[in-house]
């Protein structure tokens, strides 16, 4: 595995991670900062869902690829996904960061080919949906074309 510098509490450190994509859920109380990877969180998930074209959003949001990943976290709670930005913006936060992680996920690894740092990815979820997120991400990376051996070309 490669060596990533981060800040954690404004120290710098190297850690062992995995390339294209790290999931990390930090103690409470510590700030850790990725510097050289795209961040994904809670926060910029609900934006980056809040600026979506309509157009976009029932691109995405129609495609087998999306909704086999995001029902595969939703299983049980039998979404419809609204057809504009402005009818999932009035849904439950939960469904709103999860249409943006997955989206924001394939954006960069995928095309923009960068590495994605995941900070808190289970936020807002309920723990059987928490449950889900790692196969899902693993998905997402092996997608991406990611495997365990062998990084992903650049």
């Amino acid at each position: 595995m490669p060596e990533v510098e981060l800040i954690a509490n404004g120290q710098r450190m190297t850690i062992n991670a995995a390339p294209r994509l790290t999931v990390m859920v930090p103690q409470s109380c510590i700030r850790v900062d990725v510097p050289a990877y795209t961040e994904i969180n809670s926060r910029n998930t609900i934006e980056f869902m809040e600026k979506m074209s309509d157009r976009k959003w029932v691109w995405i949001s129609s495609g087998p690829l999306f909704r086999a990943l995001f029902n595969e976290i939703f299983e049980n709670a039998r979404i419809d996904l609204p057809r504009t930005v402005a009818e999932l913006m009035k849904l439950d936060y939960a469904v709103i960061h999860v249409a943006g992680m997955i989206v924001m996920c394939f954006e960069a690894m995928v095309e923009r080919h960068e590495n994605v740092y995941l900070r808190d990815p289970e936020n807002y979820l309920h723990p059987a949906q928490a449950r889900t997120i790692v196969p899902v991400l693993m998905k997402i990376q092996a997608l991406a074309g990611e495997t365990a051996d062998a990084p992903a070309a650049r």
